[in-house]
C-alpha cells in the first residue's frame, strides 16, 4: 500500500518531558521531511443554549470540525468553551460562526 500525503499535521504533547521543540523539528528534518513548529493560540468563548444533555458534545464536535481547531472542550455548567487553534487557519470569529451554525449563541469570553 502506498500513501501520498502532501501535508500532515502532528500534535505533540510532552507530558513531563523537557526539551526544546527545535529538537523535534531537527529529528523530523533528519528523516527528510519539512517541519515547523506552529504554536496554538487559546481562546475562551461564552456559549449559550447548552440546554440538553447532548448539547456540549454537539458544540464540541462543531468546534473540532472547524478548520484549524487543534483542541476544543466545552463546559456546559460554566457555559464556556476553550479552544486551541492554529491562527494561520482560523480565528475566533470563525469558531463562533461554527458554533452558531450548530445552533448555539457564542461570543468571546471576558
Amino acid at each position: 500500500m502506498a500513501v501520498n500525503a502532501a501535508r500532515t499535521e502532528v500534535e505533540v504533547q510532552r507530558a513531563g518531558v523537557a526539551g526544546p521543540d527545535a529538537d523535534l523539528v531537527a529529528a523530523v528534518r533528519a528523516l527528510g521531511y519539512r517541519a515547523e513548529v506552529v504554536p496554538a493560540r487559546l481562546v475562551h468563548l461564552r456559549v449559550q443554549d447548552l440546554s440538553c444533555g447532548g448539547c456540549p458534545r454537539r458544540a464540541r464536535e462543531a468546534l473540532r470540525a472547524a478548520r484549524g481547531t487543534r483542541r476544543a472542550e466545552v463546559d456546559a455548567r460554566a457555559g464556556r468553551a476553550t479552544v486551541a487553534y492554529d491562527r494561520r487557519r482560523t480565528d475566533p470569529r470563525r469558531l463562533i460562526q461554527a458554533l452558531e451554525a450548530a445552533g448555539f449563541r457564542a461570543r468571546l469570553a471576558p
